[in-house]
């Protein structure tokens, strides 16, 4: 029973060396990297979305770091949806110039939804759109030119773009400064090395790009599932968008400080599994199922993963062998990308929409 016990746990050792071992490879490209600054670009017309569940004590001090960007304000239009509040979350975003809109529906829950009623408001109430649309959560801090990086990345062509993940209170206790680190890796020793090496970076939850572009080929925001970001990310890198990062663009997220809010936490990992197990081939594709997994839940946004995976991909087979996999994949390295190279996906891509139009 011993050795058996040794067998199993040097196999778990060699799974997870195996898994990481890349990274080491980003490691020296990362620090050897040389950034170019990107020059000056015309300013465009941007949306912020903020998905807000009772966050009456946060929402203010991230409206005030949007009002005080050294980017022209008056193309900008901040949007708060604030998701089955009981408190005074929409008052306070109302009172700081955002546009307000409120949901309550206490079966479709979650961060998912909630931006995808934000989106359908904003397409019927504004049709022109915007150039893009930036995804923050209402703990986020911004630094002053946040948003004048971030155009500067988009107006040299890219389509989806992530920014550096800082933390707003590294310096609490040893658990918020470990989750600081792991955010700061991500950011520098993830998605700066795939940026270096030509690879796609993923969004990781807060402080990303999409353009109008990438809205309409998505039909809105269908990603429901509690790692929405990470669905997010290989739906669009299956689709052939590559996704880059702005290592000038500094956003200040709020980490966990206590073991009670970390375990709130640690239930996201969970959230990938249905990307790889269910068996969307025997649902009905494109319909809107409910499902409840029963996981531990973050602080604002409970765990009630809804998503039938036969909607994203054509004639509703389900997602392809890469796309599960990459699921699977990140529950390792907290990621999507880096798991499927860009022209691989793009040609699985093309090859299920012949199977589909066949």
């Amino acid at each position: 029973m011993k050795l058996t016990l040794e067998a199993i746990n040097q196999a778990i050792a060699v799974l997870f060396f195996v898994c990481y071992a890349y990274q080491f490879v980003y490691i020296p490209v990362a620090l050897l990297r040389r950034r170019k600054r990107l020059p000056a670009a015309a300013p465009h017309r941007f949306a912020v979305l903020i998905a807000a569940r009772n966050e009456e004590t946060v929402i203010g001090d991230l409206l005030d770091s949007l009002h005080a960007q050294d980017y022209d304000m008056s193309l900008i239009t901040v949007f708060v949806i604030a998701d089955n509040c009981t408190d005074r979350t929409a008052a306070i975003a109302s009172e700081k110039g955002a546009v307000v809109y409120t949901r309550q529906n206490k079966q479709a829950v979650g961060k998912g939804y909630a931006l995808e009623a934000l989106l359908a408001h904003i397409k019927s109430d504004y049709p022109d759109g915007y150039d893009a649309y930036l995804v923050f959560d209402a703990d986020n801090l911004l630094a002053p030119d946040f948003l004048t990086r971030m155009n500067e990345s988009f107006s040299a062509g890219n389509e989806i773009i992530t920014c550096y993940r800082n933390s707003k209170n590294y310096g609490s206790n040893w658990i918020s400064a470990g989750y600081a680190l792991w955010f700061l890796r991500e950011s520098r020793f993830l998605n700066g090395a795939r940026e270096a090496l030509g690879s796609s970076c993923a969004v990781s939850g807060t402080g990303f790009l999409f353009s109008q572009k990438i809205l309409n080929e998505c039909g809105g925001w269908p990603f429901h599932l509690l790692v929405e970001d990470i669905e997010f990310s290989i739906h669009n890198i299956l689709s052939g968008h590559r996704i880059a990062i702005c290592q000038d663009a500094v956003i200040y997220d709020e980490q966990p400080p206590d073991f009670a809010a970390a375990a709130l936490v640690s239930g996201l990992p969970a959230g990938l599994w249905p990307v790889w197990f269910r068996p969307a081939a025997r649902r009905r594709p494109r319909q809107l199922e409910l499902r409840r997994y029963v996981h531990g839940h973050h602080a604002r946004h409970r765990p009630y993963l809804y998503q039938p995976l036969g909607q994203h991909c054509p004639g509703g087979t389900g997602y392809p062998w890469r796309y599960r996999f990459a699921a699977c994949a990140a529950l390792f390295g907290r990621g999507a990308a880096q798991y499927v190279p860009h022209a691989l996906c793009h040609r699985s891509h093309h090859r299920h929409h012949r199977m589909a139009q066949d």
